[in-house]
């Protein structure tokens, strides 16, 4: 179910109930987590699934093309970076997520050798100019169904826009978390939340709506769309799944908190 109000769509979440254990294990299909109220921690541990979408084009010179195996190990980062939410990020990006029973600490681990998985991306690397017929975009990076990819884009960064490795690496990063996030938002809210990017871009040719704007300081919605005024490195670094959605993953697994008093 969707709520809205003149800024935002959110998913209304079913009522939490209270956690009765200190230390509690709770899963969905292909996410886990394991809570300690002791602590005020709670570790989330997804399965995504990836497949080797190979390489497409000729080489660059002076650049070591990804392997399948690098492209996994990256993605798997990026998805463990931008999904935590456990305070360890600079100028407050990645606070820990507030509940009825207190702040807590949240970790992300992502483990892509387990199953069961979540549906999963090809793994892609591009060593050629992205191809474009109309909105059709055959390389761009996707969740929809049999098409989904995550493609690593080295031509588009170092030969058309003149960057480095890091640029072309934290890129892919941070796609992979955001692609693998509309794994997330389908399954807790539904497709049009997620394809809509939380109600910032035409759901069908994924164009940012007008006057969206991603935020100075702060937080930056992961799944959001957005104009940006700051520089790549500055968004990378202010990038993170909101608390909301971090709560999303939570209720998947069947996490619950509530206000009332417990008989522990």
């Amino acid at each position: 179910m969707l709520c809205s109000d003149s800024s935002r769509i959110i998913p209304v979440l079913p009522t939490y109930q209270a956690i009765s254990l200190s230390v509690i294990s709770v899963s969905f299909r292909w996410a886990d987590a394991r809570i300690d109220r002791n602590s005020k921690t709670i570790e989330i541990t997804v399965r995504p699934g990836f497949t080797d979408g190979g390489t497409v084009g000729d080489p660059i010179p002076g650049y070591a093309a990804k392997t399948f195996e690098e492209l996994k190990q990256m993605a798997k980062r990026g998805i463990e970076h931008y999904w935590t939410r456990d305070g360890s990020r600079p100028g407050g990006v990645g606070a820990p997520v507030d509940t009825a029973k207190g702040a807590f600490s949240v970790t992300v681990k992502a483990d892509v050798n387990a199953e069961p998985m979540a549906d999963g991306f090809a793994l892609k690397e591009l060593l050629q100019k992205r191809r474009e017929w109309g909105f059709i975009r055959p390389d761009d990076s996707t969740s929809a169904g049999t098409l989904s990819q995550i493609v690593h884009m080295a031509h588009f960064w170092i030969v058309e826009r003149r960057q480095t490795v890091f640029e072309v690496d934290a890129a892919f990063e941070h796609t992979a978390a955001h692609e693998f996030g509309h794994r997330i938002l389908g399954a807790y809210g539904n497709r049009d939340y997620s394809w809509g990017h939380k109600g910032t871009s035409d759901k069908y040719i994924q164009k940012t709506k007008k006057g969206i704007q991603h935020p100075a300081i702060g937080e930056i919605d992961l799944m959001k769309y957005g104009i940006l005024s700051a520089s790549n490195r500055d968004y990378w670094n202010r990038s993170v799944a909101a608390e909301e959605d971090v709560k999303g993953v939570l209720w998947l697994t069947r996490v619950k908190f509530n206000t009332e008093k417990e008989n522990d």
